[in-house]
């Protein structure tokens, strides 16, 4: 079959096409969660994002704040805006000193009794609504072995800590890349298994630019269709994609960048 589109800068969203770098409702954007798990989440309404069983967010309490940024959320649903410090420093982010870590960790030994704090202790504090971050905070000050311990195995005990006890979320744009990159960690097998830097050799090789005119065999479940959309953007072009029969509306990645499975024309 043959599918056509034409006008690619009429019908991108404008989520898409960067004329904004502010979260705003409507949109639909990538969360990612603890810096491993990827989500398309829309924004606005009463839509909630899950993090894990017991934890979950409005996704309107993003609206307003800028692309890229980081978030904490609370066993509450209430969202944090981190700082950039906090992001690259994660002592920072528990209120934390680094001046008072350790050399090395040769004298260091590990047995079971060094957290003074228990499991069931910890149950009754979720349970009681105590803040994660006041939780990891308790967990180090009752460690027998924390402040020994260098600045890089701290960091390394806080990083496991948080993504317990306080999880992150980055909120990105969808793009190309970031698109690439959420499907493939997500559901591979639904783009060929088609990793965001492939993608990106695989359009500067077919010399895709902005006017042109692309045919696209396949397409990866519409993220090579979609990509070469974007690269056609702002200006005028002509994408045609041939698919099999069953493959009509087998597009799922296209709605990501603005467009939808039936804004395709077929012809025969």
């Amino acid at each position: 079959e043959y599918g056509k589109k034409t006008g690619a800068h009429s019908t991108m969203a404008s989520s898409v096409s960067g004329d904004s770098s502010v979260i705003a409702s409507g949109d639909t954007v990538i969360v990612v969660i603890n810096e491993t798990k990827y989500m398309f989440v829309p924004i606005g309404g009463k839509r909630s994002v899950r993090l894990k069983r017991d934890v979950e967010f409005k996704s309107a309490a993003l609206i307003g704040h800028p692309y890229g940024a980081h978030f904490s959320v609370t066993n509450d649903g209430k969202v944090r805006a981190l700082s950039v410090e906090e992001v690259r420093d994660v002592h920072k982010l528990f209120g934390l000193d680094t001046a008072a870590a350790g050399v090395d960790n040769r004298d260091m030994l590990l047995h079971g009794d060094a957290q003074a704090l228990t499991s069931d202790d910890i149950g009754e504090r979720r349970a009681a609504g105590v803040d994660g971050r006041s939780i990891v905070g308790e967990l180090v000050s009752k460690s027998a072995t924390f402040a020994a311990r260098t600045e890089f195995s701290q960091a390394k005990y806080l990083k496991r800590k948080a993504k317990k006890y306080v999880p992150t979320v980055q909120v990105l744009r969808p793009c190309a890349r970031t698109i690439a990159r959420a499907m493939y960690e997500s559901d591979p097998r639904s783009i060929a298994f088609l990793r965001h830097d492939s993608l990106a050799y695989l359009l500067t090789g077919a010399n895709v630019h902005a006017g042109g005119t692309t045919i696209v065999v396949g397409g990866a479940g519409g993220l090579v269709c979609g990509a070469v959309l974007e690269r056609l953007h702002p200006t005028e072009g002509r994408v045609a994609l041939l698919t099999c029969r069953k493959q009509r509306t087998a597009l799922p990645a296209i709605k990501y960048f603005g467009r939808s499975a039936q804004s395709v024309s077929y012809t025969h």
